[in-house]
């Protein structure tokens, strides 16, 4: 925590210069984001720990934090001092077909942690900003170290943490609208496991403590925050079988589930690694596969046992739709599938 705390000073003194010290994205990375990720335990000298320049289907994101090797946990992207939401912007296209767990967009000063997997806008999903010139630095520091060091992200510790962060809220809400509602039983059943007591602390400091967040789209900081409703997905099967329900979760599970019985799941299975082609995210794969892309953020959200396979559900609703429409492709049938 020491050495996150000193290189947090000094690149507020770089910041604070009256020097044109970060004149480009360049000087942002090599003077800010470069130095802060080694103070948080990242070897930027080894490209498969540190990918700079990490190709997506939407362009090349400035840095993934990967593990295994080039398996990206963490999307990062820079622009200079007061271009944020430039970053944002970019960020976002990235993220689309992108299956990480955490995304970051800074222009040195203020840093905007997001959780892609969440559902609603993207505002929805942005779970904190930090002002590396105005927040304290044994906040930020604590904060860095619990979401975005070396040891919190390969372990999932961080990712964990952020998806309490991105349904508390909610479930903040539900518990005080109803007095007899268990906050434990209430936070389990908002994100699909039971959380430990540190990770449930730890989001509900950076909750009260958090900087104001913005919207990338910039409306006015005044204008009340709404949260939009989780989209609902249908699909109709290829036997016309319709699959509907609120939980787009069990829909996802219920379609697989049917194809499975239908088709075998070792040849689900293989249509969906050609689907995939060897890249997370996989939707399916045998329960004791012990070298599966992806499988490390499923097994957080406890993917479902059905038979001798594990499905995966911990997917937003355009990647369902997309991963869906794909596999049926792979299966020689045809998916109807919607979303509102």
């Amino acid at each position: 925590m020491l050495i996150i705390k000193k290189e947090l000073e000094n690149i507020r003194e770089k910041l604070s210069s009256d020097l044109p010290d970060l004149p480009n994205e360049t000087a942002t990375r090599m003077n800010v984001v470069d130095p802060l990720l080694r103070a948080l335990g990242w070897n930027t000298s080894d490209c498969k720990e540190v990918y700079p320049e990490f190709p997506t289907p939407n362009g090349r994101v400035d840095y993934a934090l990967c593990s295994p090797s080039s398996e990206p946990l963490c999307f990062i992207e820079a622009k200079p001092v007061g271009k944020i939401d430039d970053a944002d912007a970019q960020l976002f296209e990235y993220i689309d077909n992108s299956p990480v767990s955490i995304a970051v967009s800074t222009d040195s000063e203020k840093w905007r942690f997001f959780y892609p997997p969440g559902e609603g806008t993207w505002e929805d999903r942005q779970i904190c900003t930090r002002d590396l010139i105005n927040d304290e630095i044994p906040q930020n520091a604590e904060f860095f170290q619990n979401y975005l060091s070396y040891q919190a992200v390969q372990s999932g510790d961080a990712a964990n943490t952020m998806r309490i962060q991105a349904y508390l809220p909610d479930v903040l809400e539900k518990v005080r609208l109803d007095d007899s509602e268990d906050f434990d039983k209430a936070i389990a059943e908002a994100i699909g496991y039971r959380p430990t007591d540190e990770q449930v602390m730890r989001s509900l400091r950076t909750h009260l403590s958090k900087s104001q967040p913005s919207s990338a789209s910039g409306p006015n900081k005044n204008q009340k925050r709404t949260r939009k409703p989780n989209e609902r997905l249908f699909v109709t099967m290829h036997d016309g079988t319709p699959i509907d329900d609120p939980n787009q979760k069990i829909v996802l599970f219920e379609v697989m589930k049917r194809l499975v019985d239908k088709f075998g799941g070792d040849t689900v299975l293989s249509a969906d690694k050609k689907r995939s082609q060897g890249r997370s995210p996989r939707l399916i794969w045998h329960k004791d596969e012990t070298d599966v892309p992806g499988k490390r953020r499923d097994e957080k959200v406890k993917p479902k046992p059905y038979g001798e396979y594990r499905i995966s559900q911990d997917h937003r609703a355009p990647q369902k739709e997309k991963f869906l429409s794909e596999l049926a492709k792979e299966l020689g049938i045809h998916l109807e599938i919607s979303r509102s």
